[in-house]
Formats: structure tokens, sequence, C-alpha cells
């Protein structure tokens, strides 16, 4: 099934790494999406700064690359969502119901 696919492109990228982030996966118009939260800003920084997110995207690119169609192709910048509990708390005290 392609969503083990998907899960086993994150374990493989983040379970060697000194980065633990959590991964959900969701579906949006029928396209993937995935949200990677780090626990930190400092270690979402730091997994941008040495690659490791370039990594991931690259894994999810290349299982779908194929989806869409030519004139709305899958765009990996798009359906992936670094993001970490840091920015997603700030960004819930910000919302009228946070």
């Amino acid at each position: 099934m392609i969503e083990k696919s998907y899960r086993d492109a994150f374990d493989c990228t983040f379970n060697e790494s000194a980065f633990s982030p959590s991964y959900e996966l969701r579906y949006l118009y029928s396209f993937p999406s995935f949200q990677i939260t780090f626990k930190t800003d400092e270690e979402l920084n730091m997994a941008k700064s040495v690659g490791i997110t370039n990594e991931f995207n690259e894994k999810i690119y290349s299982l779908c690359k194929d989806r869409g169609t030519q004139s709305n192709p899958f765009d990996v910048e798009t359906a992936v969502w670094f993001t970490s509990t840091e920015e997603l708390d700030s960004i819930n005290k910000n919302t009228p119901c946070g």
C-alpha cells in the first residue's frame, strides 16, 4: 500500500538521524499531504540546515511525481509542511478559537 511507502520514507529518513519529529498523513484534493512536526524551532532549523528535510522531500517526490496531471502536477513543496510544536502553539494562540 502506498501509505506504507510514505511511512517507510519517513522512517528511513529520520530513524537514523538525531531528530525525532512526528508524522501525519492527510489527503487534500486526492494528493497526499504531510505534516512533519519537530519538538522545537531549533530542532527544525537544524534539520533544515543539515539537509534532512530535503532528503525527505526527495523521497516523497520520487513516490508521488506521477500523481496529478500535466496542468496540476504533484508539488512536494506544497505537500510537505515541516513545522514545530512551538510554531503550532503560536498559531493556536493567535486564532480566535485557540
